[in-house]
């Protein structure tokens, strides 16, 4: 048993030439070669656990230039930051259903903006279990856009709210999202679940949309 032991522990002991070195995402923290800073990974390297990573890293984290070979067989490459999707990369899912490539923005993929979209003042781009999406410009300048969920005409809370937009900061105030700061045109992707008729289980459901036209706005959601 003594040996077992000690051979375990060589089998997960992280190296970076000739140092211990440590690697921060959960998923690739148990065999680690590349290099090293300061006890942590840095720079070229290769990490792996559940997961695989080749790339760059910073401070422990997969942040520059890089590829995961997901344990579900999903391979994501491209730019990350801190162990986060950012920047410009291409996610195919091992079924390859749908490849998921464009400009990802803290793990989310940011909606695209098309030339066609600047014919409108706002387009709805995609809609999963929401009946309809209003949208009012209460101020003709300003940088907001206001989000609220309705349920029968009437305000209603959202479970598990995901948001993501190309531009200004993001956040929940009360039960809604406020996108504050942002520059036009604008763009928005919203993921959710909300209460069943019944209020025995949850749903899912999500909201992609385009504003062209700076000002205030709000985004009125209907189920």
């Amino acid at each position: 048993m003594k040996y077992l032991a000690a051979f375990l522990f060589v089998v997960f002991v992280i190296v970076g030439k000739g140092q211990t070195c440590r690697v921060l995402l959960p998923s690739i923290d148990s065999i680690y070669e590349g290099e090293c800073r300061k006890g942590l990974a840095h720079g070229e390297g290769r990490a792996s656990r559940f997961d695989v990573y080749e790339g760059e890293f910073r401070k422990g984290l997969p942040h520059g230039q890089g590829t995961c070979y997901y344990q579900s067989g999903d391979v994501y490459s491209g730019s990350w930051e801190m162990g986060l999707y950012e920047g410009y990369g291409r996610y195919t899912p091992a079924l390859k259903t749908e490849v998921f490539e464009g400009v990802w923005k803290k793990g989310f993929l940011l909606p695209v903006i098309e030339d066609s979209d600047w014919l409108r003042d706002y387009t709805v781009k995609k809609l999963v279990n929401v009946s309809a999406v209003n949208f009012r410009r209460t101020n003709n300048s300003g940088a907001t856009v206001r989000v609220r969920f309705f349920r029968n005409s009437s305000p209603s809370g959202v479970y598990e709210l995901q948001i993501v937009g190309t531009s200004g900061d993001a956040e929940i105030h009360s039960d809604f999202p406020v996108f504050s700061y942002v520059a036009f045109p604008f763009a928005a992707r919203l993921t959710y679940k909300m209460q069943s008729t019944s209020g025995s289980s949850l749903f899912e459901a999500s909201v992609e949309f385009v504003i062209t036209q700076e000002g205030e706005w709000d985004v009125m959601v209907y189920h």
